[in-house]
């Protein structure tokens, strides 16, 4: 046998779905990963979305944040709600970039 009839002569064709689930794939990630890392206040709508130090805001005991003010304190973490809100916005902007990728793709070809 030889090498040229084991590799075969197919072609791979990259049609325009692969490359918007390939987009939704590798931008859902960054998204979530940046949000949590970040903890962007304008997407946690609530205070309960954070824990918060209660003492002077520097270290704990930790508790579910309250009030708006609780939001712009230095130490806080994501709360599950909070998790689960950046979660639902990395979601829906990869499914957002994901289709303009795809209308753009389909209208330039």
């Amino acid at each position: 046998m030889r090498l040229k009839t084991l590799a075969g002569n197919d072609i791979i064709i990259v049609r325009n779905w692969h490359i918007t689930i390939f987009t939704f794939l590798f931008s859902f990630p960054i998204l979530f990963v940046c949000f949590a890392v970040f903890q962007p206040n304008a997407l946690a709508i609530h205070a309960n979305s954070f824990i918060v130090p209660s003492n002077d805001g520097t270290a704990g005991p930790y508790n579910l944040g309250t009030s708006n003010s609780d939001k712009s304190k230095q130490n806080k973490i994501l709360s599950d709600n909070g998790r689960i809100i950046m979660f639902a916005w990395a979601l829906g902007l990869a499914l957002g970039v994901a289709l303009v990728i795809h209308f753009l793709l389909v209208a330039y070809n």
